[in-house]
């Protein structure tokens, strides 16, 4: 494994394991094995120096404990400063990229080595290690979790992964930039990992490994309220930043309307007052809410003026396609009385979330990286 880097997180992990599986890779001709201590104790922290030295390791510490992304972005960083884009060894074998494997054994040294084999065929894709959570001895919580972020994730980013919690993870040279500027310091970092591959249209491809867990996953130090919370948070962010301007916009919208009668009711009949108060504020709210998704919610650098004619394209087709599918489906169930405005509550929803997937992926869509 002379083309890639190493790196193994670490928190308090069994010692006799990791010194076994520090073992078995530099067997196996891993010559860039780096180690991130993320704020073990004094003694985890002696035990990882005189691994490091017996296995000739590159030893990178946290003085506290800051997570597992941060520990991830550390050993990045070091890549970038130190290794980046070659080797430091005699031969200069240049580095095409690292692999990311946990400490606690759970990732087979055949496995990391088919992640090796793959890397080398396809350097410029990030590699994910797919378990299959379908076989029996898959703790449920595990099962149910990756079903959810799966589901989510592919819902609300467009991204149709089949193992999003593995830690086994190949990282292009090229892509260590972007993924030490992603946010996150905890278990929710790799879920990020995912949100900004989706949204920078990263090329990817999952291969399959074996399903490993030691005692149900007992030396995990996932937090299942808490981590659960940040993961799937980031999952849904985006969507909530959303959610949070479309109601502004609303609100927006209907203080403009509101103040525009007050001071024109007088000077102009009431239809007249109406139209132009309703074309006042739906300007002003329409241009805070392209405004507030353009550089809050989606981060897009997409030109100006294309994406107006965008916006307001959709904001068109969005109106009518309301006012039409209200109208079928009202009189397709029978033209019940009274029933009109549940009718449009269903049919606006619907269009609110295909007018976030149609923002997300067309209108505002995120600045492609340089892989090269």
């Amino acid at each position: 494994m002379k083309q890639c880097a190493l790196l193994i997180p670490v928190f308090n992990s069994p010692i006799e394991p990791l010194r076994r599986y520090l073992q078995q890779l530099t067997e196996n001709g891993c010559e860039h094995i780096i180690l991130v201590d993320d704020g073990s104790t004094a003694q985890c922290h002696t035990a990882l120096e005189e691994l490091a030295e017996k296995y000739h390791c590159k030893l990178l510490t946290h003085p506290v404990n800051l997570g597992k992304g941060a520990a991830l972005k550390t050993g990045f960083g070091y890549l970038l400063e130190n290794m980046c884009g070659v080797s430091p060894s005699k031969k200069q074998t240049p580095l095409i990229g690292v692999i990311c494997v946990d400490s606690d054994g759970q990732h087979a040294i055949n496995d990391v080595m088919r992640v090796y084999k793959t890397a080398l065929e396809a350097p410029e894709r990030i590699i994910f290690g797919a378990r299959d959570f379908s076989l029996d001895h898959v703790p449920a919580r595990s099962r149910f979790g990756n079903v959810l972020t799966c589901t989510t994730m592919r819902l609300f980013h467009g991204i149709s992964l089949t193992d999003t919690q593995t830690g086994l993870r190949y990282i292009p040279m090229p892509a260590l930039e972007t993924m030490c500027s992603i946010t996150g310091n905890r278990f929710e970092y790799e879920t990020n990992m995912l949100v900004a591959i989706a949204r920078h249209k990263l090329p990817f491809i999952e291969i399959p490994i074996d399903t490993v867990y030691i005692e149900e996953n007992a030396g995990s130090h996932f937090r299942p309220i808490r981590d659960s919370i940040r993961i799937y948070f980031c999952i849904l962010a985006a969507f909530f930043r959303f959610t949070l301007s479309s109601l502004s916009a609303a609100a927006i919208d209907f203080g403009v309307f509101s103040v525009v009668v007050f001071f024109l009711q007088d000077i102009y009949s009431g239809g007249k007052t109406i139209l132009l108060a309703t074309v006042v504020a739906r300007i002003v709210s329409s241009l805070y809410n392209f405004m507030v998704n353009r550089q809050l919610v989606f981060h897009s650098h997409s030109s100006m003026p294309g994406t107006i004619i965008k916006y307001y394209s959709l904001a068109i087709l969005q109106l009518v396609a309301s006012a039409y599918l209200v109208t079928w489906l009202w009189h397709s169930f029978g033209a019940i009385r009274n029933t009109q405005v549940l009718v449009k509550a269903v049919v606006d929803l619907a269009l609110f979330f295909m007018s976030f997937y149609v923002q997300r992926r067309w209108i505002f869509p995120a600045r492609n990286i340089k892989r090269s």
